[in-house]
This record gives C-alpha cells, structure tokens and sequence, in this order.
C-alpha cells in the first residue's frame, strides 16, 4: 500500500505489563516490643506496675527476755511505674477508580501497609525510653567501644541482674554504635585484643547462618552470648551528638499498656468502611492503635550513649 511505513520497534506492538504484587515500603524491623511487658488495660485508663523501693536487711538483736522487743520495724517502701495509653490513628482511602484499574488488589495491600505503620510506631514509642536510665555506660561524643559494652554489663549486673534471677539481658544499639565495635575489632585495637584473637570474637559477633550477618538485625552474641540487636529507632541523646542505645532486661526494664475498649483491643484495630454513603465513590481504611509505654524499673537497665553517625 502506498505510504504505508513499517515499525521494526517490538515496544510498539507489546503491551506493557504490571506486577500485581506491591513491593513494601523500607519499614524498620520490629526487635524491641517482645522485650517489653505490654498488656492489656480492662476497664481502666492506665496501668500500674509496684515496685519495691526499700532494700531490707537483717540486723542483730540482742539474747535475753526483751530480745522481742530489741527488733525494730522494717518499713517496706514501694513506688509505682504508669503507663497513660494515648490513641493514635492512620487513615487511608482508596478510590474505586483506582481499585478497578489497578493490577495491586488494594483490598489486601492497604490494610497491610496500615498494620506496618501501627507495629512501627509502637516499636518507636517503647524504643524511645532506651535513652533514659540512670545508669549509663559510653562517652558522649565518642564513638562505642568494646569496653562500654563491658561497662554495661557490669553496672546491670550490680544493679539489676543480680536481683532479676533468670531474667535474659539483650543489647538494643543502632547500627552505628554497632559499626564502631565492628571497627574495633576488625583493627585489633580492643583492650587486650591482638590479630590472633581478634578473629575469635567475629565468629562470636557474627554466628553464622542464614541471615545472620551485617544486613541483619541481630548481630549476634558477646559476653556469654548476649544478644546484640539493632534498630535505628535508638533515641537521640545531648540533642542530637549522641545515640542513646541500652542493655535491658526482659520484661522488667520497660513495659507498656493497650486499652481494651467494648470487647475488643485498640492495639491496632482494623476497620474498613464504604464511603458511598458519604457520596464519595472510594472504600476508607482505619487503624487505631491506644497504647504507651513506661520504664518499669530503672535498675533494669543501662543506656549505652555513644558519638551519633
């Protein structure tokens, strides 16, 4: 036929195809919440955790008939932690246009896009509390060393570990605090490190194994094998010079609270609405999450501070 022109273009005669699959936003992993004690709030606004305050002691008393009346009381004193749930939502609406065009089935990936966010913002809100007990191990300004870690452990174990029985202790660092011991020991410049053993140590770090390297957030064990964790929600400390790591001790360190409200838990209820009755031709999707978290009791851990990234 007469003008007719010829396109030796494949991309002009195949249509362009879409993965039906949603590849997930970057999301920091969840270490922290099953190291907490979080529960449930059943008719009550807040929740409380005693803890005991005094450290009793035995004192001599005397022999005799009044040996009764020679022992003095002991008045035991008791503080209390509170955790205050405070509601948090997200909300996100999806339009039917877009459902009916798209090859994502946003019925599926929208609520696990909301399930994401509520899981990290409370895995936030207990990691926020890392910075702040008494006890501390590190130099402000100065990258971690292998001998902090040491610190840390020292100090929970006078304050804390001793007391606590079969309580596990864990690390929770961010990666930079983690990366400085690595470059400790790669260079052999620990205390009491040489090149020969310095390779001993890495087997310890990195245990080996399916996702157990630099790209993982368990790191490993040191010291008995104490695990090593990593989460970039480390608080900031000293504005913003410092990251504010811990050393904690399960359950008894931090703890946290979610209401329960008509029969069902606000820890990330999930709800999904039409919205044609709002005269909008598009489904919403909720999530609700009512909880808080507290130190339980400060000797139960120690903040691990070191020079920020």
């Amino acid at each position: 036929m007469a003008g007719e022109t010829q396109s030796n273009s494949a991309s002009s005669s195949i249509a362009t195809e879409w993965d039906k699959v949603l590849i997930p936003e970057t999301r920091e992993v969840v270490v922290f919440i099953p190291w907490t004690d979080l529960g449930p709030l059943v008719g009550a606004g807040t929740k409380h955790w005693d803890r005991l305050s005094s450290t009793p002691s035995l004192t001599s008393i005397s022999n005799g008939a009044t040996e009764a009346d020679a022992q003095s009381l002991t008045q035991l004193t008791t503080a209390s932690a509170t955790a205050s749930p405070n509601a948090r939502a997200l909300h996100i609406m999806a339009s039917w246009v877009l459902k009916a065009q798209s090859q994502i089935n946003w019925d599926v990936e929208i609520p696990q896009i909301a399930a994401r966010a509520s899981v990290q913002d409370l895995e936030a809100l207990a990691c926020s509390l890392l910075s702040g007990f008494s006890a501390t191990a590190g130099t402000t300004n100065v990258k971690l060393s292998i001998q902090d870690l040491r610190t840390a452990v020292f100090k929970l174990r006078i304050g804390g570990l001793a007391a606590a029985g079969a309580a596990r202790a864990a690390f929770f660092l961010e990666p930079y605090q983690v990366d400085n011991v690595d470059e400790e020991l790669m260079n052999a410049n620990g205390p009491g490190l040489a090149t020969i053993m310095s390779r001993a140590d890495l087997i310890n770090w990195y245990q080996g194994g399916p996702n157990r390297g630099m790209l993982s957030a368990f790191r490993g064990g040191i010291f008995g094998d104490i695990p090593v964790l990593t989460t970039t929600n480390v608080p900031n400390m000293n504005g913003s010079t410092d990251h504010g790591g811990a050393l904690v001790l399960e359950k008894l360190a931090i703890g946290g609270a979610f209401n329960i409200r008509k029969g069902s838990a606000w820890l990330h209820q999930l709800a999904m609405a039409d919205q044609s009755v709002n005269f909008k031709l598009a489904d919403s999707v909720y999530i609700l999450s009512d909880a808080a978290s507290t130190e339980k009791k400060d000797e139960m851990g120690v903040t691990v501070l070191s020079k920020h990234r």
